[in-house]
């Protein structure tokens, strides 16, 4: 039997509503599948691949929800999605993207790649949203400082 989980996400927000969204998705067991950094820059891997391509996949097919910006690093992603839609308009939700993302790659992929669940952060102000910016950009710097010389890297 698996622990049981505490609920992360937030009671009685609605993860459908327009606005930005901070999300991280780690492989599984932290292992290094996306790709390997080099002078701060990314080199995806085949499964970083699939992961783009699906990505901006969902990006055209579903209507409302954005890609605002991301960053794939050796063993997680982040990304911020923005879902924008007219009032009365329904779609997909944070919870419901990512859940598409995650199986389209794995099908693509044909093996497990992601640990259970994902992380988010509901963008409440501009600025809020320009620092997660810069956090993603910074990211692959800071990871290779804190990692040079290792070659299973796990963060």
């Amino acid at each position: 039997m698996l622990p049981q989980r505490k609920n992360v996400r937030l009671q009685h927000f609605d993860y459908h509503a327009n606005g930005y969204y901070f999300i991280t998705i780690c492989c599984l067991d932290k292992r290094s599948l996306l790709g390997t950094l080099h002078q701060g820059e990314i080199h995806v891997s085949l499964d970083g691949q699939h992961l783009l391509e699906e990505m901006f996949s969902l990006e055209r097919t579903l209507r409302g929800i954005s890609v605002y910006d991301y960053v794939i690093m050796p063993n997680h992603f982040h990304l911020v999605v923005e879902i924008q839609r007219k009032e009365g308009e329904t779609g997909m939700g944070v919870s419901g993207f990512v859940r598409l993302l995650k199986g389209n790659v794995t099908k693509r992929s044909g093996k497990s790649l992601w640990q259970r669940g994902y992380y988010e952060h509901v963008v409440r102000q501009d600025e809020s949203l320009q620092e997660i910016v810069q956090y993603m950009k910074n990211n692959p710097r800071r990871w290779e400082l804190r990692h040079s010389g290792d070659k299973d890297i796990l963060w």
